[in-house]
């Protein structure tokens, strides 16, 4: 689906979507980043802590540190525990390791300044990354005893990333919640918005099936000038038609009791040249008083195509018995106009046809790709040479004067299939030998 045909509710989703995906996700971003200097500050800080604690409870005895069997934290007396401690002395020699380590060796910090700290990561026992905090001290006893070591606490990387794991779970799960609570939200405020633009559509569907003459008035305020201009609109549209049919019918009407009066003025073998003109020119004026009372479809009419095709051809095969009509066309294939029209279109093909053909007509319709529709007639007649295809389609024009007629019928064919944003295309029919008139219909 294209950005063109996306309907609004559609594309502020979308938008809204992606900005509060690029909202969310970034202040997720800067949220973890926060929480990491946070957690790292604080491991730091308890790092440090033990540190502190470890030396509250050394003595200095022989130059070397002793620490008490009690120690304040009980993962270091704990093997594996993951929290280890090491004293070094000047000459980098380890003169106490915590129970933890047991009889492993880990990597020795170097020898710092009294009141010098460093972090740094050294591999573990099992290979398990450490991340060590180191304080260099100058001790002294009272007896004069006195030497300097580097106190290195450390702790595997792995509770800080198992903290921030915890912590990245419940922090993108509540931000997704909070994006789906937020874009339903939108979703029922767009859904409530757009109301008045679907009430708006259902009242246009109603006047283009004939249900209702004009849009009602309950709209907001943005909405209520474009209503009203439309409203305007076809109420003008329906003054021009109401006023052509008017028109037309005093036309037609006026010209009828002349004509009459002409015909009783004829003798009874009167000129059949007169009488024949008078004749053709009655049927004229019974042709436009038809379209007349007819008058247009409503707007959005639709009409199944294949029982009026059915129709005219039992109609006119009765008038017509030396011919044989085909029909091949689809059930579901509908008109999107007045059975009148759609009369009056096909009508004039299957009589221009029938009129023209040896012993074989066939009529075949269909739907287009991208909409619309095409009627085909063919004939196994004389066909028409492509020098005669716009004399045929014009209005009066006729390809074979043997044959009565008053050549506009294929005229307003034409007519009606260019209002209807199509055309007449003739050509020699491939399967009868004949001519072949194919309208294409779109909408």
């Amino acid at each position: 689906m294209t950005v063109q045909r996306l309907s609004l509710l559609h594309r502020v989703l979308w938008v809204a979507g992606l900005s509060l995906l690029l909202l969310l996700g970034t202040t997720g971003l800067v949220v973890d980043h926060a929480y990491r200097e946070g957690a790292e500050q604080a491991r730091s800080e308890r790092l440090q802590g033990q540190v502190f604690g470890l030396l509250a409870a050394a003595e200095l005895r022989d130059q070397a540190l002793t620490l008490p069997g009690d120690l304040p934290d009980a993962r270091l007396r704990s093997a594996g525990s993951g929290l280890y401690a090491q004293a070094v002395d000047e000459q980098g020699e380890v003169r106490w390791r915590s129970p933890s380590l047991l009889d492993s060796a880990l990597p020795t910090p170097p020898l710092l300044a009294p009141g010098e700290t460093r972090e740094s990561t050294v591999p573990g026992p099992d290979g398990t990354p450490l991340h060590g905090y180191a304080y260099g001290i100058a001790w002294e006893e009272a007896d004069g005893e006195s030497g300097r070591f580097t106190l290195q606490v450390l702790e595997a990387q792995t509770v800080l990333g198992d903290e921030l794991s915890r912590f990245r779970q419940a922090l993108w799960g509540w931000l997704a919640l909070a994006a789906v609570g937020v874009l339903l939200t939108q979703l029922l405020l767009l859904r409530w918005t757009l109301q008045p633009l679907r009430r708006m559509t259902r009242e246009l569907q109603a006047v283009e099936a004939g249900e209702a003459r004009r849009l009602g008035e309950a709209h907001p305020p943005e909405l209520a000038a474009l209503t009203g201009r439309l409203n305007q609109l076809l109420a003008a549209q329906q003054r021009r038609i109401d006023q052509h049919q008017t028109v037309l019918a005093d036309l037609a009407h006026s010209l009828k009791t002349p004509l009459a009066v002409l015909r009783s003025q004829l003798p009874g073998a009167g000129d059949d040249t007169a009488a024949e003109q008078l004749r053709r020119m009655d049927q004229a004026i019974d042709y436009h008083l038809r379209r007349a009372g007819h008058g247009p479809a409503p707007l959005g009419a639709r009409v199944a195509v294949r029982p009026v095709l059915q129709r005219l051809v039992a109609a006119l095969a009765r008038l017509n018995d030396r011919v044989g009509v085909d029909l091949d066309c689809p059930g579901s294939l509908h008109f999107p106009g007045g059975e009148a029209e759609l009369m009056e279109l096909a009508g004039n093909l299957l009589d221009n046809a029938l009129r023209h053909a040896r012993s074989q007509v066939r009529v075949s319709a269909g739907g287009r790709d991208g909409g619309g529709l095409w009627l085909e007639v063919e004939d196994d007649g004389p066909g028409v040479p492509e020098r005669a295809v716009a004399h045929v389609l014009a209005r009066g024009g006729r390809a074979d004067e043997r044959h009565p007629g008053q050549g506009i019928g294929l005229a307003v064919v034409r007519e009606l299939a260019l209002a209807r944003g199509g055309d007449v295309a003739v050509q020699a029919s491939d399967r009868l030998g004949g001519a072949r008139f194919r309208v294409t219909l779109r909408y």
